[in-house]
């Protein structure tokens, strides 16, 4: 383990360690070793998202779309966000907050009445 790790960014995130050297290490842009790669994020916050994603939803599957759905927002911002797992964590949360939002109203689009039609044969007469 390197001196400083985890950085201050991903300090409470588990198992995260900056990958070794490469083979191909000349060719590879120069970036600060002591932060992870995106993908050393997403091994370290998958299980725990879709964790986090099934107790708000209730779903295996759906806590697994909406987790990696919110890991492919990240990604986009992934160089602008200073605090990945605060902002990857209120992705999952405003995703499972969303789903229900949806679920709702399709629930309540399915059980509504159907609007009666308007045409003049239907108008009462006096």
């Amino acid at each position: 383990m390197q001196e400083g790790w985890p950085p201050e960014r991903l300090r409470g995130v588990r198992d995260v360690v900056p990958l070794g050297e490469t083979a191909f290490e000349s060719t590879l842009v120069p970036v600060d070793a002591s932060w992870p790669t995106f993908a050393d994020f997403y091994r370290a916050t998958f299980t725990d998202m879709t964790r986090l994603a099934f107790l708000l939803t209730g779903s295996a599957d759906t806590a697994r779309d909406l987790v990696q759905d919110s890991f492919v927002r990240l990604h986009g911002k992934w160089d602008g966000v200073a605090e990945p797992r605060a902002y990857l964590r209120r992705t999952v949360v405003n995703a499972c907050h969303s789903h229900h939002r949806r679920l709702r109203l399709q629930r309540r689009l399915r059980h509504s009445p159907t609007p009666r039609s308007t045409s003049s044969t239907s108008v009462p007469t006096r």
